[in-house]
């Protein structure tokens, strides 16, 4: 199915720019420049947007549409690494490994079991839909990791005197991961 904007359709969106800059004219915001640029450069950015995803959704071989799954989700992995406000040696692994796992789970599960998509990398279904799960997945990643993280630097000397006592690592931060996980479902 394809969508085709028709003349009237820019002129609603271009009407709306033009009332917004009216109103920052009329308040003497002095934001008609900057509106303006920021307009342009939509235009420009939704262009090439519409662009790829037309060679994207052109794709019809699996290893195509795999290879693109990938990106994005390597793209979503280093995202959610880069959210983490403090970082440690293995970040970007253990934000890949989160990311992958969980996106690949519950896009198999929405594409097969659900959507019943045949053949199971039809582009137009199954890009979308990876793209708001891997959104999804680095938000709440990142939000839980940067909780975790944080307990686990707040409670650092109770952690370090349970392994000095022969705990196990497990056990010197079980509170601190049931914590996190709990506080990171509460803030999505």
């Amino acid at each position: 199915m394809q969508i085709f904007l028709t003349y009237s359709d820019i002129a609603l969106a271009s009407s709306l720019i033009i009332i917004v800059l009216l109103i920052s004219w009329r308040l003497r915001l002095k934001l008609s420049k900057t509106l303006l640029i920021a307009a342009f450069r939509t235009i420009i950015q939704l262009s090439f947007i519409g662009l790829i995803l037309a060679w994207i959704f052109a794709r019809e071989q699996w290893y195509e549409v795999l290879l693109i799954l990938t990106v994005m989700t390597l793209i979503a992995g280093s995202a959610a690494k880069n959210r983490v406000k403090r970082s440690y040696k293995g970040l970007l692994t253990d934000t890949l490994l989160a990311v992958s796992i969980s996106a690949i789970l519950v896009t198999t599960i929405a594409i097969i079991a659900i959507l019943n998509v045949h053949p199971w990398y039809t582009p137009q279904f199954i890009i979308p839909i990876l793209g708001l799960i891997l959104g999804n997945s680095l938000t709440a990643i990142s939000l839980t990791s940067n909780q975790l993280i944080e307990s686990f630097h707040e409670q650092s000397g109770r952690i370090e005197m349970m392994l000095s006592l022969s705990a196990k690592p497990f056990e010197a931060v079980h509170e601190q991961i049931k914590a996190a996980i709990t506080n990171g479902m509460t803030q999505l």
